[in-house]
């Protein structure tokens, strides 16, 4: 579930829901999310072992920012003349 992170952050972006600037704020508090799925998942209280899970979904976290600053914006309305 954790690898469709990039696409919903994405389609939320392109539907309106979400800004670029949202998920990129909130950055701080993904991580400690992030790091307590990881002390859930992991078997042992190892750091390493933490690491393991954590590191990639922190990036996948980072691609999904990268691909909401990707999505085109609106065209600017046209005013009649």
């Amino acid at each position: 579930m954790i690898f469709q992170l990039p696409a919903v952050i994405y389609l939320l972006a392109r539907i309106g829901i979400v800004s670029a600037q949202q998920p990129a704020g909130t950055r701080r508090y993904a991580m400690v999310v992030i790091t307590i799925l990881a002390a859930l998942i992991t078997p042992t209280g190892d750091p390493y072992n933490l690491l393991l899970p954590a590191v990639p979904m922190y990036l996948l976290d980072e691609l999904g920012i990268v691909l909401a600053r990707l999505v085109p914006r609106p065209p600017a309305p046209v005013l009649p003349a």
